[in-house]
């Protein structure tokens, strides 16, 4: 089982010329195995990289969490378009169009719970980053 413990928190956009992402400040953590993990920063794909039963998304969004002995822990969240993401529309009005440029979010702005899903249920699975380093582990 996978418990989340996010709390409305400050967070950075960064376009990085791979994805747009937010990096994150706050104690915003995941706990999976006995094991926790703080969020560093999540970032979007577009389409998924992932598939369900065969099935693309339109996007997804990594959810990138560490733990003390330095692993890693990502959380995928698949969207399709139609359905309106409060959190979504907060990252897209403060993101910023030009490569390196770094948009500070208004202080506790980024909720994460407002992206998860109700249905928690997940598929788990062992492998490399998607993004560079592109490291296993």
């Amino acid at each position: 089982m996978l418990q989340f413990s996010y709390k409305p928190s400050n967070a950075t956009v960064v376009n990085n010329g791979h994805t747009i992402q937010v990096d994150m400040s706050g104690d915003n953590t995941l706990t999976v195995r006995g094991s926790t993990f703080k969020l560093l920063q999540f970032h979007f794909h577009n389409p998924s990289e992932e598939r369900v039963n065969f099935k693309t998304y339109a996007m997804v969004v990594h959810l990138v969490h560490k733990n003390d002995a330095g692993q890693l822990a990502v959380v995928a969240v698949l969207l399709d378009p139609g359905v309106t993401n409060t959190l979504i529309n907060k990252v897209w009005t403060y993101m910023p169009l030009e490569v390196g440029d770094r948009v500070s979010m208004p202080a506790d702005f980024i909720d994460l719970n407002e992206l998860l899903p109700e249905d928690r249920r997940y598929y788990q699975f062992m492998g490399s980053l998607t993004t560079p380093p592109c490291s296993e582990d």
